[in-house]
């Protein structure tokens, strides 16, 4: 059984803030997978910035300021951001979304430099 399929059965029965539905979040997100195939995927990033900023919400609520878990999660919000806005500029064309894009991501980089600071 997959993390996704996990998680879906999971939702189904608690809460989604409950912590098993967290940790089941948390595993869909850092999985070791084919990340290169995942980032030629504009379906999947959306997802994956949308389950991360869904995280991020919860860590900010129950461990909040600078932690390394925010550092992490922002970490894969910025990268997968970037990716996106990447796909989306040599898809559409579109560097107005790029540059937009950028600079919501430099200042959650900055954020992420944070929080990842004292990392031992």
């Amino acid at each position: 059984m997959s993390n996704k399929e996990k998680l879906s059965l999971l939702l189904d029965e608690l809460h989604p803030n409950h912590q098993l539905v967290f940790a089941a979040k948390q595993a869909v997100l850092f999985a070791r997978g084919d990340y290169k195939n995942l980032r030629k995927d504009e379906k999947a990033l959306i997802e994956r910035i949308k389950l991360a900023k869904e995280l991020l919400v919860l860590v900010e609520t129950f461990d909040p300021g600078y932690t390394v878990r925010k550092g992490r999660l922002l970490k894969v919000l910025v990268k997968d951001r970037v990716d996106l806005a990447k796909l989306k500029r040599d898809k559409y064309g579109d560097e107005n979304v790029w540059a937009e894009d950028q600079k919501r991501s430099a200042a959650e980089l900055s954020e992420m430099v944070q929080c990842l600071k004292y990392q031992t």
